[in-house]
């Protein structure tokens, strides 16, 4: 009843520190159940934190608390056997995208970023454009690294275009240390897990998953991508996308009525640089 459920939000990375990803999750331990309707409709980065809007359209009135996260990776990192530290450098690829209105493809549009070269992915994510409506009903169905880059779809269930920006965050390769000629090795590694989305008989089609990093891996990113070939119309919402302490958590909910096939990434920098 209040702004149609949709509330949005922007958190920042302290000084010292620049953003890599985000995202928004529900509290720990929340049923799977259609007592709870929260869709995700944004998250990516802004500024030097990340932004979010969900969707409450849970029945009665409720009030649904979620937690927008930014994942924040120190300007200066260790590195192995020298004393001096590596200077992080970060790049951000955006692509302005405008999404169809209702009438085209029920909405539905898919687009790809790529980092550039000498880069590996960190994290990425989707934004609307600034004085974009709070009401307006433009849902996030997957948003998830792919090759080098992002990969995001979106519903726009408006019925005019809409404008939003798909960005990719890019660590370098390679990183200058201070007080050395040689160069700081990066090792981004994703952790991929494939999973099945129930049918929408089953569970109401809500399932959750978690992907974590490996020992030696800090979490700097994350999402989650629908099968290769999935038609572009299908009607498959993500709910909750974010950090989950060092792992990855997502939430779909298929309302289809076949089983869905998808996949939860997690993006890990390891934690000790080594020089070359």
């Amino acid at each position: 009843s209040t702004n149609a459920g949709v509330a949005e939000t922007t958190v920042a990375c302290p000084k010292g520190t620049t953003v890599t990803g985000g995202g928004a999750t529900y509290p720990p331990g929340t049923p799977l159940s259609n007592a709870l309707v929260a869709e995700l409709f944004e998250s990516g980065p802004s500024g030097n934190g990340w932004h979010v809007r969900h969707d409450n359209d849970t029945a009665g009135n409720t009030p649904v608390t979620t937690t927008a996260s930014a994942l924040c990776l120190k300007n200066k990192l260790k590195v192995k056997g020298l004393d001096g530290k590596a200077k992080v450098k970060i790049k951000q690829a955006s692509l302005p995208v405008q999404l169809p209105p209702q009438s085209t493809n029920l909405g539905v549009a898919e687009f790809d970023v790529a980092c550039p070269k000498g880069t590996q992915v960190l994290g990425g994510g989707v934004v609307f454009a600034a004085g974009t409506a709070l009401t307006d009903s433009i849902q996030l169905f997957e948003s998830g690294p792919s090759s080098n880059g992002w990969h995001a779809r979106i519903d726009n269930d408006t019925p005019d275009i809409r404008n939003a920006t798909v960005s990719a965050r890019c660590l370098a390769n390679k990183l200058k240390v201070k007080g050395s000629k040689a160069k700081a090795v990066t090792k981004v590694r994703s952790i991929d897990r494939a999973v099945q989305l129930p049918a929408q008989a089953t569970n109401l089609g809500l399932a959750e998953f978690d992907v974590a990093c490996p020992n030696g891996f800090k979490l700097v990113g994350g999402g989650s991508l629908f099968a290769a070939g999935t038609p572009i119309t299908v009607d498959t919402e993500l709910f909750e996308s974010g950090p989950s302490e060092n792992a990855w958590h997502v939430r779909y909910d298929n309302d289809q009525a076949q089983v869905q096939g998808a996949s939860v990434h997690a993006l890990c920098l390891k934690g000790k640089l080594k020089v070359k």
